[in-house]
């Protein structure tokens, strides 16, 4: 069917396959098509939906005896949710976007989310993404205590129905006395942030926030300043924060030298991805390079050289001193679907990256491709990190199957696909001769050369998150989708202890909802173990550090989901939160 509403015309599909033959053809439709396009005004832009996106380049239908050039009606978007993730790209000035679920995680742990699309005459003017299950969503955060010359007061402010006009902070000394109040302004979409001169004979006691709707509505929020410190004995104080305006997902802080790398994505128009430069000492930006899509995963750097790998496939190496581009290189022309969202590989000046047949390997100095993959797979994309070893690389395809490739020629190896290793939302970790990983609801211990199983487990945990196991000496730790983390004893695989953590602020585990009348305590975030301790950041916005049995040592307030994995320099930890934030934490 067809229908017009503001500017464009939009047409609505069929999908001309599925898992069973349909009732209709493709000549079928493109017939309907034909006579529908050739009413519509030539001067309205077409914006076509489908339940997929199935054509070729040129956006030419073609049937066994029918075809049809949609870009000869002003075909502007291509609307369509078929691989349950979130993905826009623009094809020969087209947008083709992709939306999954806004009540859960998609296949490939993209954020439960629904779109605003604005259209006018001219066609697609701007998409946002919005993040669902976010009713009033306010939190004050802490505030660095090393400074003495401004009051910096950083306001997370989200509501997914509601429209936010302007936040305002009053506050007050410890007579009670307000001492200033003054408007907030927007930084990215969650944050609202100002710096507020101080002095400290003021002895600011208290922060009062009050929050604007568009619908009138206000919300309020009191704020303790003398709470920031935390106990004497609280072992992470806050340096400083910076937020970037995209959001960031499971690109992980890269500290080298005095220089912090980290990269940006924009699950709507495509304003905000790029890759960054910042001071580890203080946050101030260095220098910004935008990217062609998505950065949503690893960063590597050797030799003064920054890697990269956008979701559609894009390479980026660039100079780590001032973020010119040496060299940059798709990993395909035509096919920009599945996405890339895994995390690529780095050893002896080669980096792996790609997806199935466009698994490849490449000289960082030259861009020179050393091997490219040959295996024909489908599947989804998946946000395992690959893991490499002297002999081997370790990927995987979501709904397909965990692989094995010889190193250093890309010769494939071995696949698993049975015992539910076939969903690869995480990734594996090679200890001494063992490879640890997990399936559907199961834990496994196989041999890295052979793929074959040396012992597993079959649990009722969910494991479908972006983390891999972390080991030690005695133990299995492993992030779930609903139950925080858990730690399994490393030669039985027998559970040892659990710390659950609270509700995630947004959904990201593949189907992991509200929906199932169960707590969400999701953590994609791997864990790391240093001095003693674990740490990590949640989806339910805290950064967390627990004993080596499970007991929580403290909780720090980030305020937006963490899906990152944390950045250790020494006594400094940073760490990068959804909202697109990177905060500075130090040990006490």
């Amino acid at each position: 069917y067809s229908f017009e509403a503001g500017p464009a015309h939009f047409v609505v599909t069929p999908m001309p396959h599925g898992d069973y033959k349909p009732s209709y053809t493709a000549d079928q439709i493109i017939r309907w098509l034909k006579k529908d396009l050739a009413l519509k005004d030539p001067d309205k832009p077409l914006i076509f939906i489908n339940h997929d996106f199935f054509t070729g380049v040129n956006f030419v239908l073609r049937g066994e005896h029918e075809e049809i050039d949609l870009q000869a009606f002003n075909l502007q978007a291509w609307l369509y949710g078929h691989w349950h993730n979130n993905y826009v790209f623009k094809q020969n000035g087209v947008y083709v976007v992709c939306s999954g679920a806004p009540n859960k995680g998609g296949i490939d742990n993209s954020a439960g989310q629904f779109l605003a699309i604005d259209i006018n005459k001219d066609g697609v003017k701007d998409i946002r993404s919005i993040y669902t299950n976010l009713q009033s969503h306010i939190q004050i955060l802490p505030i660095p205590m090393d400074r003495t010359d401004i009051l910096p007061i950083d306001v997370i402010a989200y509501d997914s129905e509601r429209q936010i006009t302007n936040v305002v902070a009053d506050i007050y000394d410890k007579r009670g006395h307000r001492i200033s109040s003054t408007a907030l302004s927007p930084v990215g979409a969650w944050h609202w942030q100002q710096a507020i001169p101080a002095r400290p004979e003021l002895q600011v006691q208290e922060i009062c926030v009050t929050i604007s709707y568009a619908d009138g509505q206000y919300d309020f929020r009191k704020h303790r300043v003398e709470d920031d410190s935390g106990p004497a004995a609280s072992p992470l104080k806050i340096i400083w924060r910076k937020t970037l305006g995209g959001n960031i997902w499971k690109t992980r802080p890269l500290v080298v030298d005095n220089q912090l790398f980290i990269g940006t994505m924009d699950d709507g128009l495509g304003r905000q991805q790029a890759l960054y430069a910042l001071s580890k000492e203080d946050g101030k930006q260095l220098w910004k390079a935008p990217t062609t899509n998505s950065i949503k995963h690893t960063l590597h750097y050797v030799d003064g050289i920054l890697l990269a790998t956008d979701v559609a496939g894009r390479v980026y190496a660039l100079n780590g001193r001032d973020g010119d581009i040496k060299w940059t290189k798709a990993l395909t022309e035509t096919s920009r679907i599945p996405t890339f969202v895994s995390g690529p590989a780095l050893l002896d000046h080669t980096y792996y990256t790609g997806l199935g047949d466009r698994l490849s390997a490449f000289d960082i100095f030259t861009g020179e491709t050393r091997w490219r993959a040959t295996e024909k797979v489908g599947g989804e994309a998946t946000p395992a990190a690959f893991e490499v070893t002297d002999k081997m690389l370790y990927t995987g395809i979501n709904w397909n199957a965990l692989f094995a490739y010889d190193r250093e020629t890309g010769q494939f190896r071995w696949k698993r696909n049975d015992d539910g290793l076939r969903f690869r939302s995480g990734g594996v970790t090679v200890h001494r001769d063992t490879l640890y990983t997990t399936g559907l609801n199961g834990l496994f211990k196989l041999d890295p050369r052979t793929g074959k199983t040396l012992f597993q487990r079959t649990t009722t945990d969910d494991f479908k998150v972006m983390a891999s196991p972390l080991i030690t000496e005695n133990l299995l730790i492993m992030p779930t989708s609903t139950a925080g983390i858990k730690a399994f004893d490393r030669a039985t695989l027998t559970e040892k202890w659990q710390f659950q953590t609270g509700e995630a602020l947004v959904y990201t585990a593949p189907y992991s909802t509200t929906d199932q009348r169960q707590i969400v305590a999701t953590v994609e975030s791997n864990v790391i173990e240093s001095e003693g301790n674990l740490y990590f950041g949640a989806s339910d916005g805290y950064f967390y550090i627990l004993d080596m049995d499970g007991n929580l040592q403290q909780k720090v307030k980030i305020g937006a989901p963490i899906f990152a994995d944390p950045f250790i320099d020494n006594d400094r930890i940073y760490v990068a939160d959804f909202s697109g934030t990177v905060t500075c934490l130090e040990r006490r």
